[in-house]
């Protein structure tokens, strides 16, 4: 199938429109596939003249129980391949990329020598490319020597630019290389080991290119999941398939419906019956993460909001609660300046307020200072030769009542 066709496509016509017509030309359009749905008809998912067909070879292949699920697996690895081969005119992927991903890819399949991993290049480009991939080969692989010959293989760190469904391989090459990566990645960690059965992105498809992602949200692709899941015989690998598309989709911001439509409830069981009690598929694993960390996100922000209300209305008290026990101290202490208790100064306060709720000049404050030097005498305006100290700025300077009076400040001599 040509990929980059199948690609330009899809920018010209509804994503459900390209699905249905590529499932019609596969022939999955028949009752083994569609007789789960209790909407539709045998062999008909919607009123799309592409799902009457009704003829006697779809329904000879319907009985294929072999043929049908082998049918199904190739449609979920053409239909990934559609969504993710980055080509040089339609994706960000530059010349110098496409080398280096067709060297990781090679050197995933096996410990081989250069000539063998030169010849594979060739057979892939028209132009000589060896050059450049034979720079790329100390920073992308390790090696050995079997019989005096120097063999080449990827490095376990790499593994995070590796795609399982590279379009490069053949279906043996795919096995072979899924068997190698995890043989050189036995000893690395987790995160390592898993990161190969996970989609990446590490290239992004242009505008209107982009627009193949529509399929990974569309109503007819979230049907055909949800049928998959109800088949009694399908291929693990063909769940693998799918998974793998599930988890582009949330890697590209369209997988909100899988905990919309309960697909994530489907996917827990199906991992139940298959996993014999321990957990044996990184993408599923990963998936229930993703969704489980989008909700746990959500929760964690009103959590967040909540606990920062809480935290700053504790806050609040506790100052304000150190400013009262601050202020009673420095009352108690200088009772011979004040002359009144807390309590006393508090109703003086409210005693000074007018009835329209404006404060009043209290006549008794002169008379806290008239006992005093007469330097400090608040009774009349005079001239301060001592240098007095601000105890909120800490400037030292000589004051005058008038200046005090239109610039208040709390002044220590």
């Amino acid at each position: 199938m040509d990929l980059q066709a199948a690609q330009l496509m899809v920018c010209h016509v509804d994503p459900d429109e390209f699905l249905a017509t590529f499932i019609d030309g596969v022939g999955l359009n028949n009752a083994w596939l569609f007789n789960n749905d209790p909407e539709v008809a045998k062999a008909s998912i919607s009123t799309n003249a592409k799902f009457i067909v009704k003829d006697q070879y779809l329904k000879q292949m319907a009985k294929e129980t072999t043929y049908m699920p082998s049918l199904l697996d190739e449609f979920l690895l053409v239909l990934i391949r559609i969504i993710t081969e980055p080509f040089l005119e339609t994706s960000t992927i530059s010349k110098g990329q496409q080398i280096r991903r067709s060297l990781i890819h090679i050197l995933a399949l096996d410990y081989l020598p250069w000539s063998k991993i030169k010849k594979k290049l060739d057979h892939q480009y028209d132009s000589d490319v060896a050059s450049q991939a034979e720079e790329l080969l100390e920073e992308l692989s390790q090696n050995k020597n079997v019989k005096g010959v120097r063999h080449y293989s990827l490095k376990p760190t790499i593994a995070k630019e590796w795609e399982r469904y590279y379009i490069g391989y053949e279906n043996a090459e795919q096995s072979k290389a899924l068997e190698h990566m995890n043989h050189i990645l036995k000893s690395e960690p987790k995160g390592l080991k898993d990161s190969i059965f996970i989609p990446k992105k590490n290239y992004d498809q242009r505008h209107p290119f982009d627009r193949v992602y529509g399929i990974l949200d569309s109503n007819l692709f979230i049907k055909l999941t949800k049928l998959v899941f109800k088949l009694n015989d399908p291929l693990d690998s063909a769940v693998e398939k799918l998974g793998y598309l599930l988890a582009l989709a949330l890697l590209h911001g369209r997988g909100a419906w899988i905990k919309e439509q309960k697909v994530d409830e489907q996917l827990a069981e199906w991992g139940k019956e298959n996993s014999g009690g321990k957990t044996t598929f990184p993408w599923l694993e990963w998936i229930q993460n993703q969704i489980g960390n989008s909700n746990d996100g959500e929760t964690a922000a009103k959590e967040s909001k909540s606990e920062w209300k809480k935290r700053a209305a504790a806050s609040r008290a506790a100052m304000l609660a150190k400013m009262k026990q601050q202020q009673s101290s420095v009352m108690k202490n200088f009772t011979d300046i004040f002359g009144k208790s807390e309590e006393e100064l508090l109703m003086q306060d409210d005693e000074s307020m007018s009835e329209d709720g404006e404060f009043q000049v209290a006549p008794e404050i002169t008379e806290l200072f008239v006992d005093r030097d007469d330097k400090c005498s608040m009774a009349k305006i005079n001239m301060v030769d001592d240098v007095w100290t601000c105890i909120l700025c800490q400037s030292d300077t000589q004051v005058l009542y008038e200046i005090l009076k239109n610039r208040p400040r709390l002044f220590v001599g």
